[in-house]
């Protein structure tokens, strides 16, 4: 995507590139049309949910003191009661990688050319006595020479976005941990109005944890034939949580997950 100018100066339009394809597919302007994937494949969809769940920085929006940067808190805003599909629209470039402020332009005078040293440039000299064909040519040869067809896959550790991904995930881990902490969360308000408390069994069974799923736990049922099970789950269920506080603590820092 290219604008032409009067002047000479040919501008790259504001396309969006990011440090992993796993970018959620409704994106708009993305570098070369790639799609992405669907966002509950997506690990900024949960970036997203985990905001939702931190009360300390909802409650920093409300204007409350806390330990979250007010930067973040700016550049992130109102996550609840917001459609994730329309805040990643008005937010997709926090995460992605920067734009360049480079244009392609016929140098008019030494302010316009590019620095020697300069990685991301190069100043190019054209003989207008060629055929056009033939400067189309060996311009083809010349970029191809400097430039890859494809992008290199980037490690997410060289990324440059403002806000990127920390580090490898797994989308089940994710899925699992937020529901966990979701229904954590619902079973603690709910044990202020009726003083009664959820099993962290129960939790997983609720969640349609896998480990429940596969031996086809029920909530509340407890005999000796569950009650092996029903500790293994707890287990299992209390390790997600654990993931998902990790999660939720990197939500609100310019990497996630930590």
């Amino acid at each position: 995507m290219y604008e032409k100018s009067k002047c000479l100066v040919v501008k790259g339009a504001a396309a969006l590139t990011f440090a992993s394809k796993m970018f959620p597919d409704t994106t708009k302007g993305v570098l070369g049309g790639f799609k992405g994937v669907h966002f509950l494949h997506s690990p900024y969809y949960y970036w997203f949910k985990f905001l939702q769940l931190h009360d300390e920085y909802n409650r920093a929006l409300e204007g409350e003191k806390t330990s979250i940067s007010q930067e973040i808190i700016k550049d992130f805003g109102q996550v609840r009661g917001i459609e994730f599909a329309k805040w990643w629209d008005e937010h997709a470039s926090l995460f992605a990688e920067p734009i360049s402020q480079l244009d392609m332009k016929v140098a008019s005078s030494l302010n316009d050319v590019a620095s020697f040293t300069n990685a991301d440039a190069v100043n190019i000299v054209v003989p207008l006595d060629w055929r056009n064909q033939d400067l189309k040519d060996a311009f083809g040869l010349l970029v191809d020479s400097l430039v890859p067809k494809r992008l290199e896959k980037m490690k997410l550790g060289e990324s440059r976005a403002k806000y990127r991904l920390g580090r490898k995930w797994s989308m089940k881990a994710l899925h699992e941990a937020y529901v966990v902490m979701k229904y954590k969360q619902l079973a603690d308000a709910d044990r202020g109005k009726t003083n009664k408390k959820t099993s962290w069994a129960d939790i997983g069974i609720k969640v349609r944890h896998s480990y429940a799923v596969r031996e086809k736990l029920k909530i509340g049922v407890k005999n000796a034939k569950t009650i092996d099970k029903r500790i293994t789950l707890t287990v299992l269920t209390t390790r997600a949580y654990k993931r998902a506080q990790g999660f939720l603590a990197s939500s609100v820092t310019n990497s996630f997950p930590a």
